[in-house]
Protein backbone atom coordinates (compact mmCIF):
# COMPACT_ATOMS: atom_id res chain seq x y z
CA UNK A 1 0.00 0.00 0.00
CA UNK A 2 3.01 2.30 0.51
CA UNK A 3 3.83 2.33 -3.21
CA UNK A 4 0.18 3.05 -4.04
CA UNK A 5 0.09 6.06 -1.70
CA UNK A 6 3.43 7.25 -3.09
CA UNK A 7 1.97 7.12 -6.60
CA UNK A 8 -1.22 8.88 -5.52
CA UNK A 9 0.71 11.86 -4.10
CA UNK A 10 2.90 12.21 -7.17
CA UNK A 11 2.58 15.42 -9.17
CA UNK A 12 -0.52 15.13 -11.38
CA UNK A 13 -0.12 15.44 -15.12
CA UNK A 14 -2.40 15.32 -18.12
CA UNK A 15 -3.56 11.80 -18.86
CA UNK A 16 -4.73 10.38 -22.16
CA UNK A 17 -7.13 7.43 -22.20
CA UNK A 18 -8.91 5.44 -24.87
CA UNK A 19 -12.34 4.18 -23.84
CA UNK A 20 -14.48 2.34 -26.39
CA UNK A 21 -12.26 3.67 -29.20
CA UNK A 22 -12.78 7.26 -27.99
CA UNK A 23 -9.75 9.30 -26.96
CA UNK A 24 -10.21 11.18 -23.70
CA UNK A 25 -7.76 13.60 -22.12
CA UNK A 26 -7.94 14.26 -18.42
CA UNK A 27 -6.62 17.69 -17.49
CA UNK A 28 -4.18 18.19 -14.60
CA UNK A 29 -6.91 19.47 -12.24
CA UNK A 30 -9.11 16.47 -13.04
CA UNK A 31 -6.22 14.09 -12.33
CA UNK A 32 -5.46 15.93 -9.06
CA UNK A 33 -9.11 15.58 -8.00
CA UNK A 34 -9.10 11.86 -8.86
CA UNK A 35 -5.90 11.36 -6.85
CA UNK A 36 -7.36 13.15 -3.82
CA UNK A 37 -10.60 11.18 -4.06
CA UNK A 38 -8.63 7.92 -4.22
CA UNK A 39 -6.55 8.90 -1.17
CA UNK A 40 -9.68 9.87 0.74
CA UNK A 41 -11.41 6.61 -0.15
CA UNK A 42 -8.35 4.58 0.84
CA UNK A 43 -8.15 6.30 4.23
CA UNK A 44 -11.91 5.88 4.67
CA UNK A 45 -11.57 2.16 3.92
CA UNK A 46 -8.67 1.66 6.35
CA UNK A 47 -10.40 3.72 9.04
CA UNK A 48 -13.19 1.18 9.06
CA UNK A 49 -15.62 3.52 10.79
CA UNK A 50 -16.30 1.20 13.71
CA UNK A 51 -18.25 2.92 16.43
CA UNK A 52 -21.28 4.96 17.15
CA UNK A 53 -21.91 7.35 14.26
CA UNK A 54 -24.53 9.33 16.19
CA UNK A 55 -22.10 10.42 18.88
CA UNK A 56 -19.15 10.65 16.50
CA UNK A 57 -17.19 8.06 18.44
CA UNK A 58 -14.93 5.99 16.25
CA UNK A 59 -12.69 3.25 17.45
CA UNK A 60 -10.08 1.89 15.13
CA UNK A 61 -8.65 -1.51 15.57
CA UNK A 62 -4.98 -1.93 16.31
CA UNK A 63 -4.77 -3.56 12.89
CA UNK A 64 -6.10 -0.43 11.13
CA UNK A 65 -3.65 1.83 12.95
CA UNK A 66 -0.77 -0.53 12.20
CA UNK A 67 -1.82 -0.79 8.54
CA UNK A 68 -1.71 2.98 8.00
CA UNK A 69 1.53 3.31 9.95
CA UNK A 70 3.17 0.63 7.81
CA UNK A 71 1.82 2.16 4.60
CA UNK A 72 3.15 5.61 5.50
CA UNK A 73 6.56 4.29 6.56
CA UNK A 74 6.76 2.36 3.26
CA UNK A 75 5.60 5.20 1.03
CA UNK A 76 8.11 4.76 -1.79
CA UNK A 77 8.17 2.94 -5.12
CA UNK A 78 9.72 -0.22 -3.64
CA UNK A 79 7.32 -0.18 -0.66
CA UNK A 80 10.20 -1.06 1.64
CA UNK A 81 10.63 0.37 5.12
CA UNK A 82 13.90 1.25 6.79
CA UNK A 83 15.07 -1.42 9.22
CA UNK A 84 15.91 1.23 11.83
CA UNK A 85 12.80 1.85 13.96
CA UNK A 86 13.50 5.55 14.48
CA UNK A 87 14.12 6.16 10.77
CA UNK A 88 10.92 4.28 9.95
CA UNK A 89 8.98 6.59 12.28
CA UNK A 90 10.64 9.66 10.76
CA UNK A 91 9.66 8.42 7.26
CA UNK A 92 6.13 7.88 8.58
CA UNK A 93 5.96 11.49 9.82
CA UNK A 94 7.43 12.93 6.59
CA UNK A 95 5.05 10.92 4.40
CA UNK A 96 2.01 11.83 6.47
CA UNK A 97 2.92 15.49 5.89
CA UNK A 98 3.17 14.77 2.15
CA UNK A 99 -0.40 13.45 2.19
CA UNK A 100 -1.73 16.34 4.28
CA UNK A 101 -0.06 18.89 1.97
CA UNK A 102 -1.30 17.08 -1.13
CA UNK A 103 -4.86 16.93 0.17
CA UNK A 104 -4.75 20.68 0.95
CA UNK A 105 -4.40 21.51 -2.73
CA UNK A 106 -7.56 22.75 -4.42
CA UNK A 107 -8.08 21.64 -8.02
CA UNK A 108 -10.01 24.12 -10.14
CA UNK A 109 -12.75 22.20 -11.90
CA UNK A 110 -15.15 23.48 -14.52
CA UNK A 111 -18.87 23.15 -13.91
CA UNK A 112 -19.53 22.78 -17.63
CA UNK A 113 -19.11 19.02 -17.86
CA UNK A 114 -20.96 16.29 -15.99
CA UNK A 115 -17.60 14.63 -15.24
CA UNK A 116 -16.21 17.76 -13.56
CA UNK A 117 -19.46 18.22 -11.62
CA UNK A 118 -19.19 14.63 -10.34
CA UNK A 119 -15.54 15.14 -9.41
CA UNK A 120 -16.42 18.35 -7.55
CA UNK A 121 -19.16 16.65 -5.56
CA UNK A 122 -17.07 13.58 -4.69
CA UNK A 123 -14.10 15.72 -3.71
CA UNK A 124 -16.33 17.95 -1.61
CA UNK A 125 -17.66 14.88 0.23
CA UNK A 126 -14.09 13.72 0.92
CA UNK A 127 -12.86 17.12 2.08
CA UNK A 128 -15.85 18.58 3.91
CA UNK A 129 -16.76 16.11 6.58
CA UNK A 130 -19.68 14.38 4.93
CA UNK A 131 -18.51 10.98 6.20
CA UNK A 132 -17.59 12.10 9.73
CA UNK A 133 -20.49 14.46 10.24
CA UNK A 134 -18.00 17.20 11.15
CA UNK A 135 -18.59 19.94 8.55
CA UNK A 136 -15.69 22.23 7.73
CA UNK A 137 -13.12 19.63 8.63
CA UNK A 138 -11.14 17.76 5.98
CA UNK A 139 -12.68 14.34 6.42
CA UNK A 140 -9.75 12.36 5.03
CA UNK A 141 -7.23 14.21 7.18
CA UNK A 142 -9.44 13.88 10.27
CA UNK A 143 -9.54 10.11 9.74
CA UNK A 144 -5.81 10.00 9.05
CA UNK A 145 -5.17 11.87 12.31
CA UNK A 146 -7.34 9.49 14.32
CA UNK A 147 -5.51 6.51 12.84
CA UNK A 148 -2.04 7.93 13.45
CA UNK A 149 -2.27 9.68 16.80
CA UNK A 150 -0.18 7.06 18.64
CA UNK A 151 2.41 6.74 15.87
CA UNK A 152 2.67 10.55 15.70
CA UNK A 153 3.72 10.61 19.35
CA UNK A 154 6.30 7.87 18.79
CA UNK A 155 7.60 9.67 15.70
CA UNK A 156 7.99 12.94 17.62
CA UNK A 157 10.00 11.09 20.25
CA UNK A 158 12.16 9.44 17.56
CA UNK A 159 12.86 12.83 15.98
CA UNK A 160 13.73 14.28 19.37
CA UNK A 161 16.04 11.33 20.11
CA UNK A 162 17.79 11.70 16.73
CA UNK A 163 18.44 15.41 17.44
CA UNK A 164 19.96 14.58 20.83
CA UNK A 165 22.33 12.00 19.34
CA UNK A 166 23.52 14.03 16.35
Amino acid sequence: MGALLDTLVSEPRELGLIIDETEITLQINQVLALQQIAIGQLIHWIHGEMGDRYYGVYQQTTQSRRQIEEALSRMNQSSKANENKDLRLIAFKRNKKRIVDFMARDPVLSSRTKFDQTLSKDLSDIKNGVFTGKPGRNDAIYRLDTLTIKADKRAEQAIKNRRLTT
